[in-house]
């Protein structure tokens, strides 16, 4: 939040001795989008899922001084025959892992005046999970086919420089695709 007061000044006092302010509230992600120029989008897909884990997308942090912030993720399947809500379909959000494979996708920066690219490596295309995530930091269930699922971390899923995470889905069908769609933004380690 920033306080203005009357002609750009921070905050002013009337003649009656009254403090006068104008506040303007935006989110973290406006915030670096237009101070640091460090906020991004990005949209991954999988079109092939099997009755196993199926990685979804795979983001890890190549920064050496920055932390990465999740500040949402949405995701969903579409043409799947599984009867929804099924306790045997679910999302997952692993921390840590590694995958191989896959195809990096395209992470694009939220502020257009600005050319800088994302320190992370995000891919999309059926990675193959090669290390599992050390713990299932999330699990969702969906109700319907087609209807998103969204995270709203609010900042609070932080990858440190090296840190990654694993989105993916297991299905009892193995058919249909998955969608995700996000934004992130970098920080100065410890700061938030």
């Amino acid at each position: 939040m920033e306080l203005h007061g009357p002609n750009g000044t921070f905050v002013a006092v009337t003649p009656n001795n009254q403090l006068e302010t104008h506040a303007t509230v935006s989110s973290q992600t406006h915030w670096y989008s237009a101070v640091t120029g460090e906020a991004y989008a990005f949209h991954a897909a999988t079109d092939t899922l099997s009755t196993a884990k199926v990685a979804i997308l795979y983001m890890k942090n190549t920064s050496t001084n920055l932390d990465l912030v999740v500040d949402w993720l949405e995701f969903q399947v579409i043409d799947n025959t599984a009867g929804l809500p099924s306790v045997a379909e679910f999302f997952d959000i692993d921390i840590g892992g590694t995958c191989t494979g896959g195809t990096a996708t395209t992470v694009s920066n939220l502020n257009t005046g600005v050319a800088n690219e994302a320190q992370a490596t995000v891919l999309d295309s059926t990675p193959t999970i090669s290390v599992a995530g050390t713990n299932i930091y999330k699990r969702f269930l969906h109700a319907a086919e087609g209807e998103p699922v969204r995270y709203d971390p609010d900042g609070g899923l932080i990858l440190a420089p090296n840190g990654s995470m694993i989105l993916s889905i297991t299905t009892d069908t193995g058919d249909g695709k998955a969608y995700c769609n996000g934004e992130i933004y970098f920080e100065t380690q410890g700061a938030g």
